[in-house]
């Protein structure tokens, strides 16, 4: 709130939608981690309805005030570089110096290797693995999910883009370290 309060800034974040979709989903995760929370400690449930029909008015609330904010423009329209991560062509300017811009062409095979080297063989196998069973047990954890989430993001974005290759790097690492680290408690007990 602070940071509205800056003249350049202004309402700024509060009109872009790079911004808020972010802030809906922190918001979001912020209610259920409330929720989890009155439902561990409240062992009659009368608090946990009033709660989840206080999020049930809120979140409707908050999506008509959205719907009617966006349809009276409030909104301003998603940025070039974003539109340019999900449709082709959309970094079309008309001015061929920019548009030749090699940073912004679709990712090379050998870019990867360039970037990631051994790293491009040893991670897939660790995506793999993240769901094959193991002897901690056969379910699929949470850290396993966001791990698998993460890396086809990552790997999503580095394909639009080639400077977006460094992106895949912390992902492509943790993979490499399942693969590298099923590898050796197969070793270990056998």
């Amino acid at each position: 709130m602070v940071a509205l309060q800056v003249p350049v800034v202004g309402w700024a974040p509060l009109r872009s939608l790079e911004q808020v979709g972010p802030l809906g989903v922190f918001v979001v995760m912020q209610a259920y981690a409330l929720h989890e929370y009155v439902r561990a400690k409240d062992k009659s449930g009368v608090v946990l309805a009033r709660l989840q029909l206080a999020l049930v008015v809120t979140g409707a609330f908050a999506a008509l005030s959205a719907s009617v904010l966006a349809d009276r423009g409030w909104f301003a329209p998603v940025s070039a570089r974003v539109r340019a991560l999900f449709l082709q062509n959309a970094m079309r300017t008309g001015n061929p110096l920019v548009d030749s811009v090699s940073e912004h062409k679709p990712t090379r095979a050998s870019a990867y290797w360039e970037n990631l080297d051994i790293i491009c063989y040893v991670a897939p196998p660790g995506l793999l693995l993240l769901f094959a069973p193991s002897r901690r047990g056969s379910e699929i954890s949470d850290s396993a999910l966001f791990l698998a989430l993460f890396a086809l993001a990552t790997m999503f974005f580095s394909l639009q883009m080639v400077r977006l290759v460094i992106f895949l790097g912390p992902s492509a690492s943790a993979l490499g370290g399942v693969a590298l680290g099923r590898v050796f408690d197969f070793g270990i007990v056998a």
